[in-house]
């Protein structure tokens, strides 16, 4: 696919923006899934913005009253989280080495709350009921950053509607099946100097989401600031070669993809170099990267829980994390089983770019073949979404 560079990235991201705007009535809620199991098929691909997320293409097994809006609102919640989780076991551990380091201080339910804490699986409810009763802790311990700020508040939201969805169907006699934060989270990878991410799994809306957490420490900032291209073999070429080859069309007057793809190199290296001994999350082999690691523990559990679908998402840096997450495990296939082939979905806040004009082919790819759901979620003055600026890939 061949693509004109804007000359200027101000009136790019001027265009971009236009057309990403909500039509009609603006209301999100009211747009539902297509129920078509076909993937959307586009008639004219260089109309679309310059970016490499497409409209989510239907899923056969969803649930004809599933909007748009439910699963942006599912995978906000998860990307919020993954802040308070990483900040409430940081505050476990630390009341643990007090206890270990002072036994007197210990009342008998400091270290048991600790242990509590730290162990999983762990009910996102709790997790958020937690924070709310230990946010000034967290305040203290963290200090009053805007990145704390910003979710304490959305976790007080969070606790206020789910408090209130509980009081309306208590009384009106009703069950609560599926609430706001019904889901567990069984693996978190929280080393503070390394990329943080965790899965979690809700029985109730048969779903495994991956989370990556966003831009916390130093060394999270100096990733994002590695905007250098890696170029890396484009795992879709061989496919497309064999696919053309096929055909009575000549090979190059026919191939679609290109033979390499570049990648931002801090995104690329952060998923996939071998995590040093010394930075293991807890849940890493030595010598294993996060990829293979995140990888080995989604087969696991799509045995355990067969069906159920997969979400990748995360906001800023953890939103980039994602995109390449996603884009690399459906293109080489590394959840596919004899069984299931899983469509993945991924549902971003704030990412910046991460990768060239020859990824977004690439990807784009993968959203017409049905491997991929993408949705992009951004704030129309947040500069941080437009860099690095692609105008000099």
């Amino acid at each position: 696919m061949q693509s004109t560079v804007p000359t200027t990235s101000h009136k790019g991201v001027d265009d971009k923006q236009q057309q990403l705007l909500p039509k009609g009535n603006g209301s999100f809620s009211s747009v539902e899934l297509p129920k078509p199991s076909v993937p959307v098929q586009l008639k004219n691909v260089e109309s679309f913005p310059r970016n490499y997320y497409l409209p989510l293409s239907p899923r056969v097994d969803d649930n004809p009253n599933i909007t748009v809006f439910d699963e942006v609102r599912d995978m906000l919640l998860s990307a919020i989280l993954m802040y308070g989780v990483v900040d409430i076991r940081a505050l476990a551990r630390k009341q643990l080495r007090q206890c270990e380091e002072d036994p007197a201080s210990d009342n008998g339910t400091k270290s048991v709350l600790a242990e509590y804490l730290l162990s999983l699986p762990i009910s996102a409810k709790e997790i958020v009921r937690l924070v709310a009763k230990y946010r000034d802790d967290i305040v203290q311990e963290i200090g009053r950053e805007a990145t704390v700020d910003l979710y304490l508040t959305a976790f007080d939201s969070i606790q206020n509607e789910c408090s209130s969805r509980e009081l309306e169907l208590e009384l009106n006699n009703a069950t609560l099946q599926i609430s706001l934060v019904s889901f567990d989270l069984v693996v978190v990878s929280d080393n503070s100097s390394e990329l943080v991410y965790a899965i979690c799994v809700d029985t109730g809306r048969r779903r495994i989401t991956v989370t990556f957490r966003g831009c916390k420490c130093q060394r999270d900032w100096l990733v994002c600031a590695q905007t250098i291209l890696k170029e890396v073999d484009n795992p879709l070429w061989e496919s497309d070669v064999a696919s053309v080859s096929s055909s009575n069309s000549p090979a190059y007057s026919s191939r679609r993809q290109p033979s390499k793809i570049s990648i931002h190199s801090g995104y690329y290296n952060y998923l996939f170099s071998p995590v040093k001994s010394e930075r293991l999350g807890g849940c890493e082999s030595p010598g294993e990267s996060k990829f293979d690691s995140i990888i080995r523990h989604l087969r696991s559990l799509m045995q355990q829980y067969p069906g159920y679908q997969i979400y990748v998402t995360g906001h800023s840096l953890g939103a980039a994390l994602a995109t390449v997450f996603s884009f690399q495990a459906a293109a080489t296939g590394s959840l596919n089983s004899c069984s299931e082939i899983p469509t993945i979905t991924c549902i971003n806040f704030a990412s910046p770019m991460v990768g060239n004009y020859d990824f977004e082919s690439a990807f784009r790819e993968l959203e017409n073949q049905g491997r991929i759901r993408c949705l992009r979620v951004t704030n129309y003055f947040d500069i941080f979404t437009q860099l690095p600026d692609r105008g000099n890939w």
